[in-house]
């Protein structure tokens, strides 16, 4: 074992849990595997009796499922939102110009309509996958919009994209543990 290796292991044993974890966080977020495992290794061992390790693999695997489809779910809606307010701009910028007499720009006003119908259409096969999951797992879809605080009357009406559908059903389908 090198000097540096042993120096740092014996730093990271007096560290407190809290703190082992966010270096080691870190150290994964960034690729630095083998420091991480160094972290890791100074984490003192137990032995414990518990619930079946099976089902906390699936309770966390369902908790990390929902928590990422919530993220990805508020990440396109905020999207939709900077979208509308585009529109908005659009539609103002059109008035203006039409008041003083000068020529609208409809092709702008069409481009991001079709990038709202783009974004809306990414949204709802996040929707469809994300319900495609809960029905073959049994979880509760009012739940799972409860989770992730969504407001079901706010969901996308729009028809889920055929290609962001299967990506997402794969994406979400990878948090799961294999059957």
């Amino acid at each position: 074992m090198l000097t540096t290796t042993k120096r740092s292991t014996a730093l990271y044993g007096r560290l407190s849990n809290a703190q082992k974890a966010a270096l080691c966080f870190n150290a994964v977020c960034t690729g630095q595997i083998d420091e991480a495992e160094k972290v890791f290794a100074t984490v003192e061992r137990f032995t414990y009796k518990m619930s079946d390790a099976e089902f906390h693999k699936w309770n966390d695997a369902f908790s990390s499922l929902v928590a990422v489809f919530g993220l990805m779910y508020w990440q396109q809606e905020s999207r939709r939102g900077f979208v509308s307010g585009a529109m908005v701009a659009v539609d103002l910028a059109d008035l203006r110009s039409r008041e003083a007499g000068q020529e609208i720009d409809e092709a702008r006003g069409v481009e991001t309509l079709e990038l709202l119908r783009r974004i809306s259409g990414q949204q709802a096969a996040l929707v469809a996958a994300m319900q495609e999951h809960c029905t073959q797992h049994r979880l509760e879809w009012e739940a799972v919009l409860f989770f992730a605080d969504i407001d079901a009357a706010r969901l996308p009406k729009d028809a889920p994209d055929p290609g962001w559908l299967e990506r997402y059903r794969k994406e979400l389908g990878q948090l799961l543990p294999s059957c």
